[in-house]
């Protein structure tokens, strides 16, 4: 009896869970995009849970299947960026990429960014240009950043925590505030 009853409750929660789960498979070289939510990346997590949580990406990508190592988990072609992530992905945090390249076909593409890779973490780095502008936002100090390589209209709004630590980071505000003082 006690047997039967676990049967019982086994069948009732796969049925709750097929229920919510859709049946969808993927096969090598599709491209998909990765749900962030758990995801360990400094980029999805630059603003911690009081500083704009709902900015962070539900999904970033796209990346390739590489492998499939059997029906509930693929293995990704992730970039150099990635590298301390194990590139093995259950299916559930994947989701097919709906490319459009036809209907924007005419869209220039941006010049790209000069990149340079962290010899320990293999994170992306970026280079500062120029301080554009200084502001006070939630009683946090934030700059305008000219990023390398990036027009003016690509330029961020950042916290001085995150960039205080560039090397030339006192000369740009020294430079930002010789600007501004000037008429």
């Amino acid at each position: 009896m006690a047997h039967d009853n676990l049967k019982k409750a086994q069948q009732r929660q796969k049925d709750y869970y097929d229920k919510r789960r859709s049946n969808v498979t993927f096969k090598q070289g599709d491209i998909v995009l990765l749900a962030t939510r758990n995801l360990p990346l400094k980029h999805a997590q630059q603003f911690d849970k009081s500083e704009r949580p709902k900015l962070v990406p539900r999904f970033i990508g796209p990346f390739e299947i590489v492998q499939v190592i059997n029906d509930n988990a693929m293995r990704l072609k992730l970039p150099r960026s990635m590298s301390r992530l194990h590139e093995v992905f259950n299916v559930d945090r994947l989701k097919h990429h709906q490319g459009n390249d036809a209907k924007f076909a005419s869209r220039p593409v941006p010049k790209a960014t000069p990149v340079i890779l962290d010899e320990d973490t293999g994170e992306e780095l970026f280079i500062v240009e120029m301080l554009l502008k200084k502001r006070q936002f939630n009683r946090k100090l934030e700059y305008l950043v000219k990023w390398h390589g990036q027009p003016d209209s690509e330029a961020t709004w950042e916290l001085m925590k995150n960039i205080k630590h560039v090397a030339h980071f006192k000369q740009l505000v020294y430079d930002l505030e010789r600007r501004r003082s000037q008429p």
